[in-house]
């Protein structure tokens, strides 16, 4: 009996100790993205650690073709989206906020992703006078 509980307690120790390191790996993240229609390039700065069931936040910045900041940016839709799984998530707490000075910069919070896998974020947006469509490739730890 108390060898099993000795095997147990080692067990439970290494998992405490894998699942630890597992979490400090996971850092913020960059993933860029071009626009369908090649008007601008829109790039995530993850500001939260990826993670699956938390939500998350990211920095999105759009550019234009010619590689300068966009001059105005507006009706931003942010859609995550699971194409392995065919569904989305719910972005009902999501948020997004222009950082204050900035044309081009907007904080998205309330970002959920309903499980670990990769991911596509379809963003839609005005950039400097045109209608555009992004997709960017999140893999979600």
């Amino acid at each position: 009996m108390k060898i099993k509980s000795l095997i147990l307690i080692a067990f439970l120790g290494l998992q405490s100790v894998h699942c630890g390191n597992q979490s400090n790996n996971t850092t913020a993240s960059t993933s860029n993205g071009s626009s369908t229609l090649s008007h601008y390039t829109a790039k995530l700065d993850w500001q939260s650690a990826l993670a699956a069931r938390t939500p998350v936040t990211a920095k999105l910045t759009f550019v234009g073709a010619a590689g300068a900041p966009a001059q105005s940016v507006s009706d931003i839709k942010f859609n995550p989206w699971m194409p392995s799984m065919g569904h989305g998530t719910s972005t009902a707490d999501q948020r997004i906020t222009a950082l204050p000075g900035s044309s081009n910069e907007f904080l998205v919070t309330g970002i959920f992703f309903s499980m670990g896998g990769d991911w596509e974020i379809q963003l839609t947006a005005t950039v400097d006078g045109v209608s555009d469509s992004a997709a960017i490739a999140v893999s979600v730890p």
